[in-house]
């Protein structure tokens, strides 16, 4: 990683992120990584932040990472989250674009075996944290531009199908569910029969 990328830990809030409406930032913080999707700047809470590094704010092209929990998603920076400032424990990768795409970086870091080597070296047995010399000393392979690209839009196309299939899946159960319901309406003498047939 170290020779295709810069890695920095984000800004630390020793007290908590203070929401403050009027704030001169947009805060981005671990919790807003939830499920593996980033939201709109919208939901982002907005904080005054005196002092900071510039080098923490987002920009076209960045990777978020986030090195605590029982997964370690990584998600490239785009569209309203540009400007936003990086909150701790979340890191800021920032890849050196004449020879690695953000969203190839990306989808290495969420690929399972890179996922199973963080998890082996993750710290920790209440709350796993990937250590930062383990992030920074990843080894990546590094193909032309073009079949990067082309590698992170089969990867988006993969979780594109994957989150179909999980809603496929629960509209399913709720029309089974639904069925099954509307069936006992339209039979009550079997349901009579079965009130009947229980015991007591």
């Amino acid at each position: 990683m170290n020779d295709i990328a810069e890695a920095r830990i984000g800004h630390t809030f020793r007290e908590g992120v203070s929401p403050d409406p009027e704030g001169n930032l947009l805060i981005l913080q671990s919790k807003d990584m939830s499920e593996g999707t980033l939201p709109g700047n919208h939901n982002l809470v907005r904080a005054t932040v005196p002092r900071f590094d510039l080098e923490l704010i987002t920009k076209p092209g960045d990777v978020v990472f986030l090195p605590r929990g029982t997964r370690f998603p990584a998600l490239a920076i785009r569209g309203d989250l540009v400007g936003a400032l990086v909150a701790a424990p979340l890191y800021i990768i920032r890849p050196y674009h004449e020879l690695a795409d953000a969203d190839y970086l990306a989808a290495l870091i969420n690929a399972p075996a890179l996922q199973l080597s963080l998890r082996a070296q993750a710290k920790g047995s209440y709350i796993p944290q990937v250590p930062a010399e383990a992030l920074r000393e990843l080894k990546l392979p590094l193909p032309p531009l073009p079949e990067q690209r082309a590698i992170a839009a089969i990867a988006e196309l993969s979780r594109e199908e994957a989150r179909i299939a999980a809603a496929l899946a629960a509209h399913r159960s709720v029309w089974v569910h639904a069925l099954a319901i509307a069936q006992d309406t339209k039979n009550p003498k079997r349901n009579s029969q079965e009130h009947a047939n229980a015991p007591g």
